[in-house]
């Protein structure tokens, strides 16, 4: 019975967000979950590593990436904001997106607060 999705050094036999839901079901898990696509993933897909805003092009292409992993089972995106590529995304980048959002925040030292902003900043205010 196989219990990992994939060891460090193996191949992943999936290139879609659905590939990784048929792999976690042959899996098996023992608990409900809920997953969401990485934000510095569909970065790294549609710009690179490279320090800069995205093109209307890419993010274009970002939001693309995101619509096809909700509709194939995502509940939104996750962000690790203290770590390349996510580092360098702004408020405007992160807020381009729908669904659940949660992040990893960039700053918990004396920053808190600023970073704490920056997260609640992005989150999108519907009525």
């Amino acid at each position: 019975m196989k219990t990992h999705l994939a060891y460090p050094g193996e191949e992943w036999s999936w290139r879609h967000f659905s590939g990784l839901l048929q792999q976690l079901r042959f899996v098996g898990p023992s608990t409900n979950v809920g997953a969401l696509v990485g934000h510095g993933s569909i970065r790294i897909a549609a710009v690179g590593f490279q320090e800069k805003r995205p093109s209307a092009d890419e993010l274009n292409q970002m939001q693309q990436f995101i619509f096809e992993a909700m509709q194939q089972g995502a509940l939104g995106m996750s962000s690790g904001l203290a770590y390349a590529p996510s580092c360098f995304a702004d408020v405007e980048e992160l807020a381009a997106f729908d669904g659940v959002y949660a992040s990893h925040l960039r700053n918990e030292g004396r920053m808190l607060q600023d970073s704490v902003g920056s997260t609640r900043d992005r989150a999108p205010v519907r009525s």
